[in-house]
């Protein structure tokens, strides 16, 4: 059966289960915490909270299961914590008291990092839940407790005994399209639903691969749902792009608007152009942002979730900053790179100018000198900026010029820095292209970015990460101490 047109925004899932406005819904009550996070809910979300919270002539949830696949950085995240929050803090006995709501993700490491990286911040945010929880951290126990109702928000590990106990309120498997089986779900979250009637799991993913065999078995037979309407049982929505459609085009912009429903809202069509149109490798393009299902994906060497945690563009230096120059192999692009600590001693770097060409680049480099007291100008002597080396010198340019040892070194270091959270990166469209594109030689016991490999396999210009790379080295290496004050303000 064809799905009516439903139009969210600009965009429209080409799967989804119908809102029957008969039914009261929780909906509207889920949005409102949403909105007292400062995370209003965009269309889309409305609309499946809308539907995943109707209740039928009992007072009762319709679905007890809400699977939601759509593009990567739609805002999984905001609709998940407002439905949390709000059965935690529900007045009286709505959806049945106490709540005892699980959360898990790809790996435990992964969802421990989203829920301290991402969900305890959004919650000790939000002035409406200010004294009104407690938050646990230690390795082990991490969640959230709400006195007003003694519910908990808890992480939960990949296991058949997962559920911690013989009931279970609210359970979200995020990313499902990275586990192997059923073995959360239905081996662990669905017994422990069946005495709680108000009970419901989310299942929220991005598209998966070919060896996402449980998501792809979820997905199905949710579409099948969607299609024949029941009205109880499995809600669902699916924002993706259909390949085997006539004329497609995984480039054409007005593909882009009816496919990612965060486009207008969240996202900007000029970030999301700059991260098309740099060279994303085209399985990845088409997986994480048309949210369509592919066979072969090349992985990116950083962990992609560990690098979304990294990004915080709000962050301020509080040391003079060292910068970075490197040339891409082509020669048809440089980027300036600083690096500098945070206010908690964090290193972090920034994306100073990207630009083409190299014509422009020891004047810029001059400017920067004389503007801010920079401890250190580094690149890599081995690399096409080493063409520059000369006219910096003429400049009296504080110069370091890196070796190939040294390069290892602050290869792997970024490498580490990324893996435990130690750094800060801004998110720029440039240096985020360079992480799905990067690739890695080997240089005896060590290893360190190849231009060649990267820009062979999926056309991409890696100078932005090498940058970041060496800024971070840097910056640890030449770097000021951040209890030290500094004159000025590097951010422009």
């Amino acid at each position: 059966m064809a799905m009516a047109t439903l139009q969210l925004g600009a965009a429209s899932p080409r799967w989804y289960t119908r809102r029957r406005h008969e039914r009261p819904t929780y909906g509207p009550y889920w949005g409102r915490w949403a909105a007292a996070m400062k995370k209003p809910y965009m269309p889309w979300q409305q609309y499946i909270a809308d539907v995943a919270g109707e209740v039928d002539h009992n007072g009762r949830l319709c679905y007890k299961k809400i699977i939601i696949t759509v593009p990567r950085q739609s805002g999984k995240t905001t609709l998940i914590l407002s439905v949390v929050v709000g059965r935690a803090e529900a007045k009286g006995d709505e959806f049945g008291g106490r709540q005892l709501m699980y959360y898990t993700a790809q790996t435990r490491e992964k969802a421990r990092e989203k829920l301290l990286q991402e969900y305890i911040p959004e919650i000790e945010a939000c002035r409406a839940l200010k004294g009104r929880y407690q938050k646990r951290i230690a390795n082990g126990s991490e969640g959230v407790k709400f006195y007003s109702s003694n519910s908990s928000f808890t992480l939960t590990a990949l296991k058949q005994d997962s559920g911690h106990g013989s009931v279970l309120d609210f359970g979200c498997l995020d990313e499902a399209m990275s586990q192997e089986d059923d073995t959360v779900v239905g081996g662990a979250w669905e017994p422990a639903t069946i005495t709680r009637p108000m009970s419901q799991i989310w299942i929220p993913s991005t598209a998966g691969h070919s060896g996402s065999t449980y998501f792809r078995g979820v997905v199905d037979d949710a579409r099948l749902a969607a299609e024949r309407d029941s009205g109880y049982g499995t809600a669902y929505i699916e924002f993706s792009a259909d390949e085997k459609a006539p004329g497609f085009d995984p480039y054409d912009e007005a593909l882009w608007w009816r496919v990612m429903p965060a486009l207008g809202f969240t996202q900007s069509i000029e970030s999301v152009r700059g991260i098309a149109h740099g060279g994303m490798k085209l399985p990845t393009w088409k997986r994480a942002h048309l949210n369509i299902w592919v066979q072969n994906e090349l992985p990116s060497v950083l962990d992609v979730d560990k690098w979304g945690v990294c990004r915080k563009p709000e962050t301020k230096r509080e040391t003079r900053p060292v910068i970075t120059v490197d040339v891409s192999a082509s020669r048809k692009y440089t980027s300036i790179t600083m690096g500098a600590a945070a206010a908690d001693g964090t290193p972090m770097t920034r994306l100073i100018e990207y630009a083409r060409g190299t014509g422009w680049v020891v004047d810029k480099l001059c400017q920067l000198r004389d503007t801010y007291d920079v401890p250190k100008f580094i690149l890599d002597g081995a690399s096409p900026a080493g063409s520059l080396v000369e006219d910096l010198a003429k400049e009296h340019i504080n110069l370091h010029i890196m070796t190939a040892r040294e390069m290892a070194q602050a290869c792997g270091m970024y490498y580490d820095a990324v893996e435990n959270l130690k750094i800060i990166h801004f998110g720029e469209p440039a240096l985020e292209l360079a992480v799905t594109g990067a690739a890695k030689r080997e240089l005896g016991d060590a290893w360190a970015w190849t231009r060649k490999e990267s820009d062979s396999e999926a056309q991409v210009d890696i100078s932005p990460l090498v940058g970041a790379t060496m800024a971070h080295w840097g910056q640890v290496r030449f770097g000021d101490d951040p209890t030290e004050p500094f004159p000025g303000s590097f951010r422009e």
